[in-house]
């Protein structure tokens, strides 16, 4: 875990359902989900959602990049354990290019939408996103698909090379 509390950083287009409400948050030991995404702060039924996905005696925030950025950096949530959740790969590069410190990121589920093709079980890309992914690595991280926490870890561009 790094000083800003993040013990999980993933992708998943889901945000919370069943497997991280349950499974990810007891083997991770979560004690916040954060889910950042610039569109949900204007949605209230889906942050009503939200809040209502969570399991009890874990907090809920739901930022913006910027917002997420400050206080991840600023070391707001040092001592927790931030599990980071996002649904989009330019989210991720956002976070990064922000300045906030990450060794990995998990790409946990991206489903079948137009111009997406398939790269792993539940993980369909667009050109664009595979090149937000690779760009990623290439600034360091390690990017890794892993459905549950059970799975083994595969490295992303695995698949793709």
């Amino acid at each position: 875990m790094d000083n800003n509390g993040i013990v999980n950083f993933r992708l998943d287009e889901r945000l919370i359902h069943g497997q991280v409400a349950t499974f990810w948050t007891r083997t991770l030991g979560v004690t916040r989900i954060m889910i950042v995404d610039n569109d949900i702060l204007s949605d209230e039924i889906s942050k009503k959602a939200l809040q209502a996905a969570v399991p009890s005696g874990i907090r809920l925030s739901v930022l913006s990049v910027a917002s997420a950025a400050r206080k991840l950096n600023n070391g707001t949530y040092t001592g927790q354990r931030v599990f980071l959740i996002v649904r989009r790969t330019n989210t991720i590069r956002e976070l990064l290019e922000a300045g906030v410190k990450v060794k990995e990121v998990n790409i946990g589920n991206m489903g079948v939408k137009n111009g997406r093709k398939q790269i792993f079980k539940s993980v369909y890309c667009t050109k664009e996103e595979l090149k937000d992914i690779q760009d990623i690595e290439k600034s360091g991280v390690l990017v890794y698909a892993q459905m549950v926490p059970n799975d083994d870890k595969k490295k992303f561009t695995s698949f793709i090379n």
